[in-house]
């Protein structure tokens, strides 16, 4: 009795769509007038009548990690107002799905978050299932404009024409991305981008309305002035970053630059990654920190994973994934190994030599943290990094402990994995 409505539609049809919108009363709209114009076409359907009946409210990443919530979180209510101008409903929450959450029953969530539900014959009559799947059809519009074709710097830009300059440009985009006319390693790139740039912009909101509320504030004492500006600063990474991000998409959307910008990247791994050159397998093993006595107890463990074929060391699992190709093995040891994104990984592995079987411990995640911590092999993400790894292939992550505290996403993007015998730990799951 729950179930939402799907619409199955064309790259034409979704384009004619937006246009409609974004072009109504015969003017197109400027940036600035995106909100606007959609909250004018949600109007048309809200004038029907006033009862908007139960959605499914799919609770982003970004606020679960606020609201301190397990991700995924699925929850069940009643869509009683909506709010034009913010484009969010007042929402009763019923009943939250598969989770033991306790959410407050009064909930704001935007729009393109909910997912109306199907009316079924004996709880309506035909003209609320009309209401409803009306309304389904303007959000699903709504949700695809968002989540594929505005990007999160267009506010910023505030151009006078949005549906010229960038509808049938980001609609072609959106076109390669689903058809595979992108190869799939650049693919996967993009997609981490724009994850990346979604999340940092939800925070970028998040901190500039902190900033509003502690303006009113006429006065700091010292001890108060340090909270506001290591906002600034954090706030400032985020403006650096998301340019960096938006001057990247600038060529990757545009057709006859993109091939120049995938050979920068990923230079000569590109026939490799295509299945077009498999490069011969390399073994790379990470070392310890350690005594002479330690590191060598290390190798001779490796040795007897890889018996007499050559290995390549590296004093860290940052640089041997900066060096690696498609199908290459990695090997830790036991500890921290921080990380940032740094590329896609193939066909490969990478395997703890370590003396805890994941397989068969019962240990919690917070118990191996606090208990083991000597005898594991930690994977993290830097603080500025928003993907633990990206995985594009047959990959064996083996025997690992993926920590994902203080990234956005653990594992991200095409990912058919042989055998996995990883923990994973999240701050937002206890």
């Amino acid at each position: 009795m729950t179930e939402s409505y799907v619409f199955k539609k064309s790259v034409t049809k979704r384009m004619l769509e937006t246009a409609t919108v974004l072009g109504a009363r015969g003017t197109s709209a400027s940036a600035s007038e995106v909100k606007h114009k959609w909250g004018i076409y949600t109007q048309t359907f809200l004038d029907v009548t006033p009862y908007l009946g139960k959605a499914v409210w799919r609770i982003p990443r970004d606020l679960c990690e606020q609201m301190s919530i397990k991700y995924p979180t699925f929850v069940l209510g009643i869509m009683q107002e909506v709010n034009l101008e913010d484009l969010t409903a007042l929402y009763i929450v019923t009943e939250v799905q598969d989770s033991g959450e306790l959410l407050e029953k009064i909930q704001h969530p935007s729009l393109v978050d909910l997912w109306p539900i199907k009316y079924f014959s004996d709880d309506t009559n035909i003209r609320d299932e009309e209401f409803s799947s009306g309304l389904a059809n303007c959000l699903d519009q709504m949700r695809f404009f968002y989540q594929h074709l505005w990007m999160p710097w267009d506010r910023d830009e505030n151009c006078n024409d949005w549906v010229d300059k960038h509808l049938e440009s980001r609609i072609k985009f959106y076109n390669d991305l689903e058809t595979k006319a992108i190869s799939k390693r650049l693919s996967s790139h993009i997609v981490t981008l724009l994850d990346e740039a979604k999340y940092l912009q939800s925070q970028r909101r998040r901190l500039e309305r902190d900033l509003r509320q502690g303006a009113q504030v006429e006065e700091f004492t010292d001890s108060s002035c340090l909270p506001f500006l290591s906002t600034m600063s954090v706030l400032l990474e985020i403006h650096l970053r998301l340019y960096s991000i938006k001057n990247d998409m600038a060529f990757l959307e545009n057709r006859l630059k993109r091939s120049s910008f995938e050979k920068k990247i990923f230079s000569e791994d590109i026939q490799g990654f295509a299945g077009h050159v498999i490069a011969e397998v390399k073994n790379l093993a990470v070392t310890p920190v350690g005594t002479v006595q330690e590191q060598i107890d290390y190798l001779e463990r490796v040795q007897e994973l890889v018996y007499e074929m050559p290995i390549r060391s590296y004093d860290s699992l940052q640089t041997a994934l900066e060096r690696c190709e498609i199908n290459d093995k990695i090997y830790l040891p036991n500890g921290e190994h921080p990380i940032k994104f740094s590329g896609y990984l193939g066909y490969g592995s990478i395997t703890a030599v370590n003396s805890m079987e994941f397989a068969t411990t019962k240990f919690t995640s917070h118990a191996i943290l606090t208990e083991s911590a000597k005898e594991i092999s930690v994977v993290s993400s830097r603080d500025d990094a928003s993907v633990v790894l990206t995985i594009d292939g047959d990959y064996c992550i083996e025997n690992i402990f993926l920590n994902c505290a203080n990234a956005e996403v653990g594992v991200n993007n095409y990912i058919y994995i042989l055998k996995i015998e990883i923990f994973l730990y999240q701050r937002c799951i206890s």
